[in-house]
């Protein structure tokens, strides 16, 4: 199995879809863990047992993605801001991966078209209130 088929990239992408959609909505996404069986076997002077263990692409690519979101998976967020010329509530939503904690929008021009809008409607930002809500509890 040394390279993944059509069929396995596709089955991949869907799963890979599904369990980042989960971590960013910070729900809970089962992951089917990598099976392995093992066997007993005689080999000739005892008995011998082992795992043989052959997951499939996805199952392989599922567990390391899930090894990476359990590291880093504080990292991956929804960009919160109205998305330009935006219809009543519709925001960006890009997902993106953050260069630090704190970080609330996907891009530069994301922040500041939330902060402009916010100003003009003397209101504060999801990220100011939230900053707030964080020192105060």
């Amino acid at each position: 199995m040394d390279t993944p088929t059509e069929a396995d990239v596709k089955e991949i992408r869907t799963r890979f879809g599904w369990i980042i959609e989960q971590a960013v909505r910070r729900k809970q996404a089962p992951i089917r863990g990598i099976r392995a069986m093992v066997y007993l076997w005689w080999d000739g002077k005892r008995f011998r047992y082992g795992e043989d263990s052959d997951p499939g692409w996805a199952d392989r690519a599922a567990q390391t993605l899930a090894d990476l979101l359990e590291e880093h998976g504080h990292l991956l967020k929804e960009c919160p801001a109205l998305a330009p010329r935006a219809e009543a509530g519709e925001t960006c939503g890009l997902w993106f991966v953050a260069k630090r904690p704190n970080q609330e929008y996907c891009s530069a021009t994301c922040q500041s078209r939330a902060s402009t809008r916010a100003a003009r409607e003397g209101k504060d930002t999801a990220a100011t209130l939230k900053r707030r809500e964080e020192k105060e509890g």
